[in-house]
């Protein structure tokens, strides 16, 4: 037998069939890597990311522990983007550049 005969598919060893992957990036993650794990209220399900991965889809801004975020839609949102995507985007934009207008 010669070795150039043998083909290896690395796609069927048992780490890739039952590991996990990033719900944002799908890249596979290792036991090695830090990781953030989110729990969407409506399904129970839990997902999975990459530290780096878990940011804001709206800004990309990455999130820290403790801070309070949403899960919208397979979507991660930073509390002011949800809050922006629920309530529509806030008019203090508004007020401020009638006050500018107002002084020249």
């Amino acid at each position: 037998m010669f070795w150039n005969e043998f083909k290896i598919d690395f796609d069927f060893f048992p780490f890739r069939t039952f590991g996990t992957k990033c719900a944002k990036c799908t890249r596979w993650i290792c036991s090695s890597d830090w990781v953030r794990r989110a729990r969407d209220s409506s399904t129970l399900i839990e997902q999975v990311y990459h530290l780096a991965c878990f940011a804001c889809d709206a800004c990309k801004r990455q999130l820290s522990t403790g801070e309070e975020f949403a899960l919208f839609d397979q979507r991660v949102l930073c509390k002011t983007h949800y809050q922006e995507l629920v309530d529509g985007p806030s008019d203090e934009s508004d007020g401020k550049e009638e006050e500018d207008e107002g002084k020249l």
